[in-house]
């Protein structure tokens, strides 16, 4: 049998239904070549997810983790373990929360507790945790990141809803672009940031202008600068952007997103526009 590097589960094969003492995981030693996995939807009726005894199945020396997660909690426990199996060997870790916030807690953010154990995992290259909440990012915690995280060239967290200003501002400003500036691998870059600022001066923006990053997305632009305003900061803050563009992200004030990127990637984005 030949070795094997690379696994994804069929989607029909991802329902469990019985009792997690009577689920029967392979041992590490039959994924021991394995280098990437992948599951990108699980669906299950156990008070406890399986996913990280599932992923405690897998080699020891694994590269890239892609998974589709259920909730706040599952998240928390597969970022331990990915952290504390694989914290010298994992490359990519790329995750989408398919969480639908409560409607009695519709802005319930992600603690950046949640998210320390990555700190560890000094060989990244791609970060993606793609959520439908925000994530407490403060400037600091961007500085401990980029500090921690030098190879970074993907870099995806944020919450992939669209949020006005009247719902929720992000906490980390201009100064996080300034400090991930400085590494020098990033070319791809989703961050919720307070673009929208009033106060936010022409000299602020230079001092954080980028001209490395290739494609950049922002769903909570936090302020009430108008469109015009933001779109023309980020065009002075990522200049190598062919294009950029203000999506409608829903009915309330100020709900818009923000995405730029190359010009032949542009056919690939969403149709109705507010400006291009």
């Amino acid at each position: 049998m030949p070795q094997l590097h690379h696994l994804t589960l069929n989607p029909s094969l991802r329902r469990y239904y019985a009792p997690i003492e009577v689920i029967h995981l392979p041992t590490r030693a039959a994924f021991q070549t394995l280098r990437s996995f992948r599951l990108t939807s699980i669906t299950y009726t156990l008070s406890q997810s399986p996913l990280p005894r599932l992923l405690t199945a897998l080699s020891s020396s694994m590269e890239a983790v892609t998974l589709g997660i259920s909730a706040f909690p599952e998240l928390v426990d597969v970022i331990e373990t990915i952290s504390s199996q694989w914290s010298e060997t994992i490359q990519e870790i790329s995750l989408e929360v398919l969480y639908q916030p409560p409607l009695l807690h519709p802005h319930l953010t992600l603690e950046w507790s949640a998210l320390t154990p990555l700190l560890a995992c000094r060989n990244l290259k791609v970060l993606e945790i793609d959520l439908g909440n925000p994530v407490e990012l403060t400037d600091s915690r961007v500085s401990l990141l980029a500090g921690a995280l030098p190879h970074l060239r993907i870099l995806h967290i944020h919450c992939t809803r669209c949020l006005g200003p009247s719902e929720y501002i992000p906490t980390a400003t201009v100064h996080s672009l300034a400090v991930l500036a400085c590494l020098e691998n990033l070319t791809d870059l989703s961050l919720d940031v307070n673009l929208g600022c009033l106060s936010l001066t022409s000299e602020d923006i230079q001092k954080a202008a980028n001209p490395r990053i290739k494609q950049f997305r922002s769903d909570i632009l936090g302020g009430h600068s108008s469109i015009e305003v933001i779109k023309e900061r980020v065009r002075r803050l990522f200049p190598s952007l062919g294009v950029v563009l203000i999506v409608p992200g829903g009915l309330g004030p100020g709900q818009f997103s923000v995405e730029g990127g190359e010009k032949r990637k542009v056919a690939a984005w969403p149709a109705k526009l507010l400006e291009t």
